[in-house]
């Protein structure tokens, strides 16, 4: 589901593994928190223009409405290139840019703008799946 789903994914994360997962699976990958403001707008910018994976790490509740062109996946076609506007400013668009998004909170309250605009995945670990995990190391 993260990865073939037609939207983006938010990560219920609290433990991690998903986090640790995407990093593990791709390389080149830009990790920002939502709560820098100024790293987490340029490196949405580059990411989206060369084509590279963003994480955005520290979601509680809402996104940022910067973010709402990404999630929608608001493109134009200018000539042979893709172009989007995201926060007023108009950026070429490469098709492969990859979005993750994760929060840390066990149990978070999603809008449900926000659950129709991504697909919600919880990576929530429960004793059934630890008992699994680490039968599985055994």
């Amino acid at each position: 589901m993260v990865e073939e789903s037609s939207r983006y994914p938010m990560l219920i994360d609290p433990q991690g593994q998903g986090s640790f997962w995407i990093k593990n699976k791709f390389t080149d990958i830009k990790v920002v928190n939502v709560n820098n403001e100024k790293k987490f707008r340029d490196g949405l910018s580059m990411t989206v223009e060369n084509g590279e994976v963003l994480i955005i790490e520290g979601i509680e509740g809402d996104v940022d409405p910067i973010l709402d062109p990404v999630l929608e996946k608001q493109t134009v076609k200018k000539g042979k290139s893709l172009k989007m506007t995201v926060g007023g400013v108009e950026l070429d668009y490469d098709p492969k840019f990859k979005l993750f998004m994760t929060c840390n909170l066990g149990n978070p309250k999603f809008s449900p703008e926000l659950s129709a605009k991504a697909t919600i995945i919880d990576f929530t670990v429960t004793q059934t799946g630890l008992e699994q995990q680490l039968l599985s190391v055994v």
